[in-house]
């Protein structure tokens, strides 16, 4: 909201404060002012004079020369009585639209122009200029108003600006305006009658608000004739009023109109449609006018938009009409968008000689919902949407047809056309009531019963206090309709008594220890596990493309999904179930702007809905996803190895060790993976016995197939997802720590030869229960087939490690050991590999 200084003095007693303390007093009281902006961009020295003779330039043929004339005092006139004394001066002009007989703004000799421009005497192919006649746009004014003639050429001044008047008392540019930076609750500052009781409010000074004219016309009982209104659904349109006024001129406006226009950062258009726009600046409440001879039928009726209607509006786009607009008919056709744009049908033209006047209350959300629809937020859809003083619908509609009657010399038709029925309207005058000492106690500090009354006659607002019951009873009026609650009150006492006068206290809370849970503290954990293993954890959007998550394993089997009504984009059109799709289009990213090794990590909430969907709330378990990609990277001393299924094997590994359980990945096939490269996770607690004797499944790991990771522009990404949850449902609840070996282990390795289709997993696994003495680790490190095998077969190479807790190992105990293990494997069809 822009406030005029100048047109603010003139609503409330405040001539002897600056616009600067106005600013700070009512920041402070909540009504935050962003700047005091100043009209004037610069201009100094500059009049009203008119041009009295024009000739061309003997030497340049686009040049013009003008005799301009002002009297030398002010005040001083043609149509003075007394004598005048004429100063005539030469000025050379470009500009092609210099007529005798009109009024421009001349720069006289020695004026200042925005950007520290001095206007001197200049010589043109001989002929001498003093000064200069000006356009808006040498003013540093704004042009978006005037016609292209004036836009292209010199600004014209009206016929009655009086000559030799400062330019800037013209156009008021001593004004200066207060940009306000309104909370959504305060619409009662969208107009300067509210700004104005604010002011009056904060600084305890007394309003001087005219009461309007009262016309001729404001026979309120009086029903116009011969035109009827009527409202579809009076929830949506509650009241609707129309005035009939004949014989109008679409004339310009006065200055001083145009010059409040100005400063509000309206634009004017002609007399009639600027009074309305004054008007709503005044009061707040948004008016229309229409050509009534462009009506079918003498008769208004509101209602929803009809399937394939459209509607021209008066910005020239044709309208393509929801079921959910609310339109302004004449019975037949729509004539405008309610509370937001007329029709160009309908338009105040030069040829207007009728219109028809509307002032209206319309439901705030079906105007927001159409403003949004067709990006047409405007001064009146602002107000419609943040709710009207229902009291002041009359008076605007009386004033505005009163000011139009007297600037057009148009004439008021008599009476008043209206809804048979008004429908409810949610802003109405709310009584609250308070105790005493309830707003002592809400706001900390003591106060007497005769500060709080003083607050509320500042306010204007009606209260009572019962001293018996240390209450109070305040009627708050329609024009404050974001005080409903005591606690309301209390805020408006807060802010006139002064928020620096609450005195500071320290608070005194109860102590309490903090900490983590214990959920809390293995997920930290986790975290920093993984990013000693150097990974880069990241945040992705909860949420997802429901095409990329079912790309992907997920940990649920059912095909829910939580939808998003009204996504912002594409891709975000439901809540995820998976992480790992988001490290996928981390990784895409990542790669497009020049980074190839990649290793990302996140843990985060996933959303699985329940089967009753959208009535119960979802469970929202913790997921941790982890992704690799990359080629190898060259250095000085050699290569990187790519990172493949077992460098992601070996991170999980570490990370489940860690935690004190066992992994066991079984091979499994999963939509988005690669067959031959996927198992499924399994962990084991050694503290906990499984019912099932096979540990708790938790998640995936595996290669991308080779399809999903083309879509994603990878190249064999690998990573794995797990349940959170459900693995800190197996850890243990304590933990067994054995002493660091004191005695050296010894290694040995020994290569097997398998069925080509036995796992790993499973030979791992006969090896630990071979029951072999002292053997303390198994690991794979070599798989080998081709050239030399039986058809069929595979070799396996394993390093065991033993040790003894209390001495060191002699070959021939390792080496009993070693047949313990042979022996076992035998049995069951696996024979060392000789030949090696």
């Amino acid at each position: 909201m822009r406030v005029s200084y100048n047109w603010l003095k003139m609503l409330v007693r405040v001539d002897d404060l600056a616009p600067e303390v106005l600013a700070e007093g009512l920041t402070r009281a909540g009504v935050a002012v962003d700047a005091v902006v100043k009209r004037n961009p610069g201009i100094m020295g500059v009049i009203v004079a008119e041009v009295t003779e024009v000739k061309q330039h003997p030497e340049r043929d686009r040049l013009h020369v003008a005799t301009v004339r002002y009297p030398e005092t002010p005040a001083h006139d043609e149509g003075s009585p007394d004598e005048v004394h004429w100063r005539e001066k030469t000025v050379v002009t470009g500009a092609r639209n210099v007529y005798p007989g009109k009024r421009y703004a001349y720069a006289t000799v020695g004026a200042v122009l925005p950007g520290g421009v001095n206007i001197g005497v200049q010589t043109f192919g001989g002929i001498r200029s003093e000064g200069m006649l000006t356009s808006a746009k040498e003013l540093g004014l704004d042009d978006a108003h005037l016609t292209a003639e004036e836009r292209e050429g010199l600004m014209f001044m009206d016929d009655d600006a009086p000559l030799g008047a400062d330019i800037i008392d013209v156009l008021d540019l001593n004004d200066r305006v207060l940009e306000l930076d309104l909370t959504p609750n305060r619409a009662d500052c969208l107009n300067m009658i509210g700004v104005a009781y604010e002011v009056s409010a904060v600084f305890d000074r007394p309003l001087a608000i005219e009461e309007p004219p009262v016309p001729a016309f404001s026979d309120h009982a009086q029903t116009l004739s011969g035109w009827s209104v009527h409202s579809d659904d009076l929830h949506l349109c509650p009241r609707y009023e129309g005035r009939l006024i004949e014989g109008v001129r679409p004339i310009p406006s006065p200055a001083w109109l145009k010059n409040r226009l100005l400063a509000a950062g309206i634009r004017p258009i002609n007399v009639i449609v600027d009074v309305t726009n004054e008007i709503m600046l005044r009061y707040g409440q948004p008016l229309h006018a229409f050509d009534a001879d462009t009506f079918r039928e003498q008769r208004v009726v509101v209602r929803r938009a009809r399937p394939g209607e459209t509607l021209t509006t008066l910005d020239g786009k044709k309208r393509i009409l929801r079921e959910d607009d609310l339109v302004i008919t004449d019975g037949h056709a729509p004539v405008g968008l309610a509370g937001v744009m007329g029709g160009a049908s309908s338009e105040v033209k030069d040829t207007t000689r009728r219109i028809f006047l509307e002032a209206a209350l319309f439901d705030g959300s079906t105007i927001r919902k159409t403003a949004q629809a067709f990006d047409l937020r405007s001064e009146a859809s602002k107000r419609f949407e943040k709710g009207l003083d229902p009291s002041r619908l009359r008076q605007a509609l009386d004033e505005a047809a009163y000011w139009i009657a007297k600037l057009t010399g148009g004439e008021v038709v008599p009476g008043i056309a209206h809804l048979s029925e008004e429908g409810p309207y949610p802003v109405r005058e709310e009584k609250v009531e308070i105790l005493g000492q309830r707003l002592q106690d809400l706001l900390g500090m003591a106060l007497t019963s005769e500060t709080v009354a003083d607050v509320f006659r500042r306010l204007r607002f009606p209260a009572v206090y019962n001293p018996t019951e240390d209450r109070w009873r305040i009627t708050v009026p329609t024009r404050r309709a974001d005080i409903r609650l005591p606690e309301d009150i209390v805020e408006e006492v807060a802010r006139l008594v002064g928020y620096d006068a609450i005195p500071v206290t320290l608070a005194t809370l109860p102590e309490t220890s903090g900490g983590l849970n214990t959920p809390q503290k293995i997920r930290r954990k986790i975290v920093h596990l993984l990013s000693d293993l150097g990974l880069l954890e990241t945040r992705t959007y909860v949420l997802g493309d429901e095409k990329k998550m079912t790309m992907l394993p997920l940990l649920t089997d059912h095909d829910r999904f939580l939808r998003v009504r009204d996504p912002l984009a594409a891709q975000h059109q439901v809540l995820r179930r998976s992480l790992f799709p988001g490290l996928l289009i981390q990784a895409e990213y990542n790669k497009h702007h020049g980074e190839h090794h990649i290793r990302l990590f996140e843990l985060g909430k996933v959303f699985e809905p329940s089967e009753q969907l959208y009535d119960t709330l979802p469970h929202e378990p913790y997921h941790l996803a982890a992704l690799w990609h990359g080629g190898e990277e060259k250095h000085v001393h050699g290569k990187d190895a790519p990172d493949d299924f077992y460098t992601a094997k070996g991170v999980l590994k570490a990370l489940i060790s860690r935690l004190g359980l066992s992994l066991v990945l079984e091979r499994a096939v999963f939509p988005g993976l690669h067959p031959g490269r996927s198992a499924r996770i399994i962990v084991t607690s050694p503290l906990k016995e499984e019912a099932s004797g096979t540990g708790r499944t938790i998640g995936w790991i595996g290669e991308v197939h080779p399809a999903v990771a083309r879509s994603f522009d990878l190249e064999r990404p690998v990573g794995w997802e797990i349940d959170v949850d459900a693995l800190i449902e197996v850890l243990p609840d304590e933990r067994l720590y054995e002493p660091i070996a004191r005695f050296p282990s010894i290694r040995r390795d020994l290569s097997l030869l398998v069925d080509a289709s036995l796992e790993h997993q499973t030979v791992e696994e006969r090896i630990v229960r071979s029951g072999a003495a002292y053997l303390k680790d198994v690991q794979l490190f070599d798989v080998y087939t081709g050239q030399g095998l039986p058809s069929g077969k595979k070799s396996l190479a394993y390093a065991l490690y033993f040790q003894a807790p209390d001495k060191t190992l002699q070959d021939e105990e390792v080496e009993a050991a070693c047949q313990t293990i042979l022996e076992h494997l035998e049995r069951s069809g696996i024979k060392r590999r000789e030949g090696i």
